[in-house]
């Protein structure tokens, strides 16, 4: 530091003034002590007042060597403490500038992690939460943290949700602003949470909304280890980081809403024929390199064209969407139905055996009962499948078998 080059060299060169002195002092006390006793009195008194007067400068040089280093004191603390918050200050600019890195992610949890990451290693914080708010604004999800325990972890996976009546980032949802609590153990508001704060080990709090026009996205919770720290500028940066924050989910739900309506279909709201076969050739990929099965099933509608000849084509419209929705209801979150086409639907069974298949088929059998007791005799489906790799090693090789099982299907009906 600067103020070290000034004061070492003089305290280094008045360190060697001293020993100087000292040593001249002690070769003349030597040397007359060595003269005989016959020598003049009074250059005996004159070299006494020498000494006298060399040991009061060697005094004097001390003392002043002293008040330097005491008067220092005070700017050395100054100096440190603007060299501490020079430090900060950068800090900030740092997480300021890395937050710009939210509006070039492409993926809604990447953009999650990161707000709760850059708002998570700011001073004093222990941990911080990242939620989404539904859309009637009363439940709040949990979708990232930082330095969160396992128990929150497996709540993010779990997709835990909270209302927001009952957690205190819901203070934040209601008043559409950050709620600050400077010490977690004298507030009341938070005296219901006392508890959970001495075992995680937290003094202060605050949340913060993600907010855009007309709409609050969710909130960040920032957990601090130390009560009454929360300054004015560290509470800027965290509104700055949840402002850029909010503008990079809303535009990760614009993009993932808009590729979603390219690759559903418009009636159904299920995937369409083109999500299909994109979706198929990298599953059957992923399943050659773990070496598990993945299934194929292929529905087609018996009937059809009498539904839309007799009771209309609003009333066929209606027959897809139903017979759509309990294909999705049926079948696990993690499989893929879509609409092949017309009055053809195809649902790919990731990581699902032959066994299993069967089974799915015949629930989706049972489901669709009532529907078809509902419309013109003759209302039914058709189901082929095919699994990999023992039916067809490529998306065309399985379709071409399920679609050769329908076609034995529709024949055997037929030949009743």
């Amino acid at each position: 530091m600067d103020y070290l080059l000034i004061i070492m060299p003089v305290l280094a060169a008045a360190g060697m003034i001293a020993a100087g002195l000292l040593s001249y002092r002690r070769g003349r006390m030597r040397g007359l002590r060595e003269q005989p006793q016959t020598e003049n009195k009074s250059k005996l008194e004159s070299l006494r007042q020498d000494i006298v007067s060399r040991d009061r400068q060697i005094r004097s040089l001390q003392s002043q060597v002293q008040s330097l280093g005491e008067s220092a004191k005070p700017q050395i603390k100054r100096i440190e403490s603007l060299e501490n918050k020079l430090r900060q200050k950068a800090r900030e600019i740092s997480l300021l500038s890395e937050a710009s890195l939210f509006l070039s992610t492409i993926g809604l949890q990447e953009t999650y992690d990161l707000v709760a990451q850059r708002v998570g290693v700011l001073p004093y914080v222990k941990f911080s939460r990242l939620y989404i708010l539904n859309d009637e604004v009363t439940i709040l999800r949990l979708v990232s943290g930082h330095n969160i325990s396992e128990k929150y972890i497996e709540m993010i996976r779990n997709e835990f949700e909270f209302s927001v009546n009952n957690i205190p980032a819901g203070m934040a949802v209601r008043n559409s602003a950050p709620f600050v609590v400077d010490d977690v153990r004298r507030d009341d508001y938070f005296a219901q949470w006392r508890e959970v704060a001495a075992m995680y080990d937290y003094r202060s709090y605050i949340a913060v909304p993600l907010l855009r026009p007309h709409r609050i996205l969710g909130v960040v919770e920032i957990f601090l280890e130390k009560e009454n720290v929360l300054t004015k500028d560290t509470l800027e940066i965290i509104n700055i980081i949840a402002n850029i924050g909010a503008l990079a989910i809303e535009n990760c739900l614009f993009t993932g809403e808009l590729q979603e309506l390219s690759v559903t279909d418009k009636m159904t709201s299920v995937y369409n024929h083109r999500f299909l076969i994109d979706t198929f050739g990298k599953e059957v990929e992923r399943a050659a390199r773990h070496q598990h099965a993945i299934s194929y099933i292929m529905i087609d509608l018996d009937n059809f064209k009498t539904i839309n000849d007799t009771l209309g084509h609003l009333k066929g419209d209606e027959v897809l969407m139903s017979v759509a929705k309990i294909l999705k209801d049926t079948v696990r979150s993690t499989d893929y139905v879509c609409r092949y086409g017309g009055d053809e639907f195809g649902i790919l069974l990731l990581e699902t055996d032959r066994e299993a298949t069967i089974k799915v088929i015949e629930k989706l059998r049972s489901a669709a009962v009532p529907l078809w007791d509902s419309l013109p005799s003759g209302s039914n489906m058709s189901i082929g499948f095919a699994v990999y790799p023992e039916d067809g090693r490529s998306p065309a090789d399985l379709i071409k078998h399920a679609d050769s099982l329908i076609y034995q299907e529709k024949q055997a009906k037929q030949a009743r």
